[in-house]
């Protein structure tokens, strides 16, 4: 429903859908369907927004590592992430009033 629609609003349905995921595997489906995060700024970008959303209370961390995949950044931090309560009504909210496109 939210497919092409902002972004952090697309992302809280991926975690409604999804449930806990990688901030990687986030940034692989968010690029698949965004154009314009495919690149490498693209997937900072949509790490940046997970981080807002967490920072807002939309989503939590429930888990982190060490991250081994050079293509991801060989030693940085992979953190993995869950849909929180906050984020669920805010999501149901949006439904109400974002319209398909």
């Amino acid at each position: 429903m939210m497919e092409g629609r902002p972004v952090k609003f697309r992302i809280l349905e991926i975690f409604a859908d999804e449930g806990r995921l990688w901030n990687y595997e986030v940034m692989d489906m968010v690029a698949k369907e965004y154009k314009d995060r495919s690149s490498r700024y693209g997937r900072r970008s949509t790490n940046w927004t997970l981080v807002e959303l967490s920072a807002s209370g939309f989503i939590a961390e429930v888990d982190a590592k060490l991250n081994d995949n050079p293509e991801y950044g060989t030693g940085g931090l992979s953190i993995k992430y869950g849909l929180t309560e906050i984020g669920r009504a805010e999501l149901e909210r949006l439904k109400g009033i974002v319209k398909p496109r």
